[in-house]
């Protein structure tokens, strides 16, 4: 009977060529989404080995850690951070599960790498807070990364919780569009003035369990990231206005 299996090497560390050079306990991402450490330094372009399990203390900014939080890597700060605003899946990515709380003091935070949270809610989620005064933040940002996306989605809802009450002399209607990789427009956000909208209100993007039998799905073609961007910000006197976006999805199978 022919070979079904051949062993490579142990599953705690892997052999990998980046093409620039790393430093020795730097954090990166692989192509499949997982975080990896550099054991060493390595030149650009050699392969070198990198830890994706293991526990670790990674460095971090003031944010507070309870034991059980989801942690992330901010990318541009690099240092851990909670899911939530900081957190772009453009650059940023899932590090692992909090071991131990860490208070705003302290310099790192201990990190079980890669690992899962039991029970529900396993799926990393970004959600990110888009400040729709004019000119404030003209960039898009990743909701759902390629590398997530394996197989295709199935959108569930889009929303926002606004955060800051929106307000402006000419106008006060911030609107953030979430769309795939190919620039498809997925749903449309749009917030209202103080009468309409206050802190903590929910803008509906799109919910599928409210569309009627027949319709088509809203679906993300696999490989493709998910983003979301101001396409209409507040402008004038006074202006104003935060929301924090979420997208949920089914992967296809």
């Amino acid at each position: 009977m022919a070979l079904e299996a051949n062993f490579v090497q142990a599953g705690d560390r892997i052999e990998l060529t980046f093409a620039a050079a790393v430093t020795g306990g730097e954090v990166l991402q692989l192509a499949d989404g997982r975080a990896c450490i550099a054991c060493r330094d390595t030149a650009a372009g050699v392969a070198g080995t990198y830890y994706v399990t293991g526990v670790f203390d990674i460095a971090k900014g003031s944010t507070i850690f309870a034991a059980g939080n989801k942690v992330y890597f901010d990318a541009s700060a690099a240092q851990a951070v909670l899911p939530v605003l900081t957190a772009d899946g453009d650059a940023d990515h899932y590090l692992g599960i909090c071991l131990e709380a860490a208070a705003t003091g302290a310099a790192t935070v201990r990190v079980a790498l890669n690992a899962v949270a039991p029970g529900p809610g396993n799926v990393p989620v970004f959600c990110y807070e888009f400040d729709c005064q004019t000119l404030i933040d003209p960039d898009s940002h990743v909701l759902i990364p390629a590398e997530w996306n394996v197989h295709g989605l199935i959108i569930d809802e889009i929303f926002a919780i606004v955060t800051e009450v929106f307000a402006g002399a000419t106008q006060d209607q911030g609107i953030v569009t979430v769309s795939d990789e190919s620039d498809n427009s997925l749903a449309t956000l749009t917030a209202a003035d103080a009468s309409a909208d206050a802190v903590n209100d929910i803008l509906v993007g799109y919910q599928r369990q409210s569309a009627s039998s027949g319709a088509a799905a809203l679906i993300v073609a696999a490989g493709e990231y998910v983003d979301a961007a101001v396409t209409q910000a507040t402008s004038g006197t006074s202006v104003a206005g935060k929301m924090k976006v979420y997208v949920l999805a089914t992967p296809l199978v």
